[in-house]
């Protein structure tokens, strides 16, 4: 009895990397979505140690991502030209405008939150 294989490694790996960015696109929207949503919108500041909130919702439209298809690499946080430096001022608790800003981490409790749900992304990501 005789058995004839053939290998399509290059069409499995172009499916991998497809299947890479795509998963990593959603996952990276994702997380996105919940940073923003951790964000209040309340008047006044909550606690320190907890999340910041905005009355004028400037901070949760400051939150971008973006992925780099050939780097495999997403970013997500507040963006400096709609910020400066203020939300990383709170996150870290640093000085801003001469003020010493309490710390109140937000991309921290997000990253804790969603790493349980991460691997579902790229369930099913390599198709034919």
């Amino acid at each position: 009895m005789t058995v004839k294989t053939r290998s399509d490694v290059d069409k499995v790996m172009r499916a991998r990397r497809r299947g890479d960015f795509s998963s990593l696109n959603r996952a990276a929207a994702y997380t996105r979505g919940v940073f923003k949503n951790t964000m209040g919108t309340r008047k006044k500041p909550r606690p320190p140690g907890q999340p910041i909130t905005s009355p004028t919702r400037r901070a949760r439209r400051s939150i971008m991502f973006d992925v780099q298809k050939v780097r495999q690499v997403a970013h997500i946080g507040p963006s400096y030209r709609r910020m400066g430096r203020s939300m990383m001022a709170h996150e870290y608790g640093m000085r801003h405008h001469g003020d010493k800003m309490q710390r109140r981490p937000t991309a921290a409790p997000t990253v804790q939150k969603i790493a349980p749900k991460i691997a579902r992304f790229w369930r099913g990501s390599i198709v034919n």
